[in-house]
């Protein structure tokens, strides 16, 4: 992990005002947006508005309280390095210790001395209001340092007087800052800390304590800024999320009845989609109750079990590390989480859920359905890594039968699907699946008569902070009257689409049912019936996405959809899809620093679905750019498989580019005019190459947490010769991809039933001209019966390579020539 002078971590004003209300951050956007300032103003009025509002020009202060000040004050001291001496001279004095605050207190206690003054725009409104927010003060400190164990704060050593803690009384529109100073001793990423709290409360949010706004205020930022500087002990420079989202808990931990926390909930319950690890200036307050529910679950000492784990690992691995250690796991612990989110308001159960559920808001449902069946039916707000979208399935008539929920997600991350059902009696029961790898499922629930409603929880649990899409059918039907499985449709045919299933198990259908709809719309129409477990459909036009899906016939009964599918009927090659490909997690853990010109990052990419083929259109890396400096180019390098899985020989590359994005955001690179496919049974090596730049100026590849590497995953680095590395990194020592991802088309050309021969080969070998040993390579659009032969320019075979069938894709052949004489072959 590492060090930096200063961080800072504010306790923001989440306020629920008037639509209308304007904040300050916004106001100050709109002048720049308008050309009224500049950036580095915007930058500058930003920082005053947070320490210093006063000196605001006065059609800049805003209508209401913002939120916005966490991350943009972590944003400033991330890019200083970056900023213009002039830039840097005007805010220097907004980051340092506030001055002029002339009397300080020693609290009672002896741990903390707070500087305040009695004149001037940071006037305290009397001494009690100081002495009173010592001892709040140290009531905290009793609590988490004395009761639950944590660590100390670090000490300052003189800084501020003595090494007290110090805490400044200045007016701000937060309510608090803490502002994290410098290294300590300890072998990991432990630093000391100081603290700005609001001068007066004047105009902050009620709350519930009986001794008014101001006290309950007071109170529970003493607790959440105190707290921040005790996880300065820990890793001064973890994750906001995780930061705020402890120090929230802690308010509600410390003072239970004040309840100021309540003003953040809505930033989850409104947004149930959003990852855990959102750090918005928003989500991070409200997911406060994660860890009021890791403490009911799992018992208060484990959030200090995650914060020892956080010395030495990231908050995820901290997290995932803890939860190991109670025989769980993250996803499955977010999934839990998930369900008791919905136990809040009139669904609320103190006993098992949250104690305060009832005064919770409800959680968002994506959608409510109450007529079925329903199918093809998309999500508004796609769920992030660890968010979640919930749909009501009511049964209000109630239909009689077998519930079927069918789903299909994208098939790049994984996903879970939770079930609540709520039976005739109120009584709930729970039912948990995870999807399997081709993101497909299908969940059935015998006598949905028996259930009032039944809501879905959909979550992915890998990938990044972004939403992911699926779709989902419910259908009703009875188990006597099982529906065809295996629905296939063909695209690239001209003017048609065929389709195939596989009749039920154990059953004999009178006949099938075809559903049609254009993809987007939200019901299917049946339009055709057949005996026979296929079905051409000619009414078509050319270019359309068409979704369908096929029913069984029982005499008088129907049977519930089938799965469904998409296809397009066109002349020639149709793109299905464009998707990425990665094997990463995600969440970046360490970078690969000191590399020179030239070396290079590289995984393997198979595609496992040899249903379509795929072409290469882009590459994107997660880079660090340790030295702010973003000065070197970098080019998408792209090699064979050799036999050994190791880098055979250089396809292609891209032209070099100069790196502009770097962590979060990835760094792409468009390779589409290279027209490379990716081949199915060997795959393509696609890699990073350092093309110019200095040690310490090249950004690095981020290499993510994942830990137990699948066997067929290969990641690679070159420095002069190729090497395959499970554990080659060496600060600190782990596993873990390399973050590189694909981009590809996924699409059909003419369709293999259709015409098993493929219309273009591609043959080339190499080197060529070469000695004793030749490989000749073979691009194969679809699976096909093939023959290498060789023959001299006399027309005579004098060799066959192989005469069999391969799957499409590339396979390359070896043709030991050592025993012929000089000359030109053919093949």
């Amino acid at each position: 992990m590492r060090k930096f002078l200063f961080i800072i971590f504010a306790l923001t004003l989440l306020s629920v005002g008037v639509v209308s209300a304007t904040t300050t951050f916004e106001k100050i956007d709109i002048a720049r947006n308008n050309l009224l300032i500049s950036q580095e103003d915007a930058i500058y009025y930003k920082l005053l508005a947070l320490r210093c509002p006063s000196r605001l020009p006065a059609y800049l202060i805003g209508d209401t309280k913002g939120r916005e000040g966490t991350a943009f004050v972590r944003r400033v001291m991330e890019e200083l390095d970056g900023y213009s001496p002039e830039l840097r001279s005007r805010i220097k004095g907004l980051l340092d210790r506030p001055a002029g605050l002339t009397r300080t207190y020693n609290s009672s206690g002896g741990h903390f001395k707070i500087h305040y003054t009695t004149t001037g725009e940071n006037r305290v409104p009397s001494t009690e209001y100081v002495h009173n927010m010592g001892g709040y003060l140290e009531r905290a400190y009793s609590l988490i340092v004395d009761t639950l164990d944590y660590f100390p704060p670090v000490s300052d050593g003189e800084a501020g007087g003595d090494d007290r803690t110090d805490v400044y009384l200045v007016d701000m529109e937060d309510y608090g800052v803490t502002y994290i100073e410098s290294p300590g001793d300890a072998e990991w990423s432990d630093y000391s800390a100081y603290i700005l709290i609001e001068n007066d409360f004047a105009g902050f949010p009620d709350n519930d304590d009986p001794e008014g706004r101001q006290a309950g205020a007071s109170k529970v930022t003493a607790a959440h800024e105190f707290f921040h500087t005790v996880q300065a002990a820990y890793d001064g420079w973890e994750r906001t999320w995780w930061m705020e989202m402890c120090s929230v808990w802690m308010e509600e931990r410390a003072y239970p009845y004040v309840n100021d926390y309540y003003h953040y909930l809505d930033f989850l319950f409104d947004y149930p989609q959003k990852s855990l690890f959102t750090s918005d200036g928003e989500h991070e307050y409200g997911t406060a109750i994660f860890n009021i529910f890791n403490e009911k679950k799992h018992g208060i000492d484990i959030i200090k079990e995650i914060w020892e784990n956080c010395r030495y690992e990231t908050a995820e691995e901290a997290l995932a590390s803890s939860y190991e250690a109670h025989g769980s796991n993250l996803p499955d612990e977010v999934v839990d989480f998930c369900i008791w989110n919905y136990f809040t308001r009139v669904y609320a159960d103190p006993e098992r859920f949250y104690p305060d559920g009832a005064d919770y808001p409800g959680i968002r449902m994506e959608r409510t359905h109450t007529v079925y069946p329903v199918s093809g039916m998309t999500t508004v707000h796609q769920p992030e890594y660890l968010g979640a979208n919930y749909i009501n399935l009511r049964n209000p008539i109630p239909y009689v039968g077998t519930f079927q929920f069918s789903f299909s997600g994208i098939s790049t991350v994984s996903w879970k699907i939770a079930l609540i059902k709520r039976d005739l009696s109120g009584i709930y029961s729970f039912e948990y699946y995870d999807v399997p790898s081709s993101g497909n499922t299908l969940i059935t629930v015998d006598g949905f008569e028996n259930y009032y409603q039944i809501i879905a929880i959909i979550i992915p649990t890998t990938g990044r902070l972004t939403g992911y899409s699926y779709t989902y059918a419910a259908t009703i039907g009875s188990t006597e009257f099982p529906p065809p499985s295996n629905l296939r449709g063909i695209s690239g045919r001209d003017s048609m689409v065929p389709l195939f299933w596989t009749e039920p198990s154990g059953a004999t259908p009178d006949a099938y049912r075809i559903y049609r709809r254009i993809e987007g719309l939200d019901s299917f129409s049946p339009i055709d019936e057949t005996p026979l477990t296929h079905y051409y459909d000619s009414d078509v036009v050319n270019d359309t996405r068409y979704q369908y899906v096929v029913t069984a016939l029982y005499d008088s009964n129907e049977s519930g959809y089938s799965n469904i599918v998409t296809a397009i009927p066109a002349i020639g090659e149709v793109v299905l899809d464009t998707f990425d490909i990665f094997y990463d997690d995600g969440v970046a853990s360490t970078y690969l620093g000191s590399w020179d010109s030239g070396d290079i990052i590289a995984t393997r990419f198979v595609a496992d679905d040899t249903i379509y083929q795929y072409r290469i259109v882009g590459v994107s890396a997660d880079m660090y750019d340790f030295a702010y400096t973003g000065s070197a180019h970098i080019k998408a390098v792209f090699y064979s498989v050799g036999e050994d899985t190791m880098p055979d020989e250089l396809i292609a590359e891209s032209d070099p580019v100069h790196t502009t994005a770097f962590h979060p955001e990835l760094a792409s690179i468009d390779v589409s005019e290279l027209e490379l496919p990716l081949p199915y049974n060997m795959g393509i090596i696609v890699g990073i190459e350092y093309v110019s730049g200095e040690i310490g100026s090249i950004p690095a590849i981020l290499v993510d947490d994942q830990n137990g590497v699948p066997h067929y995953t290969n990641y690679y680095c070159y420095r002069g010769t190729w090497r395959e590395h499970y554990t080659f990194w060496a600060t600190p020592e782990m596993t873990g991809y390399n973050i590189i991802r694909l981009t590809v088309e996924q699409y059909v050309g003419i369709d293999e039933e259709q015409n098993t021969t493929p219309n273009t080969v591609s043959i080339d070998a190499f080197p060529n001209p070469f000695n004793n040993l030749s490989k000749i390579r073979i691009n194969l659009p679809h699976p096909a019966d093939i023959t290498i032969s060789i023959y001299n320019l006399l027309g005579e075979k004098i060799d066959e390579l192989f005469s069999g069938r391969k799957d499409r894709g590339s396979h390359i052949f070896l043709w030991d020539a050592s025993n012929l004489s000089t000359g030109i072959y053919l093949y």
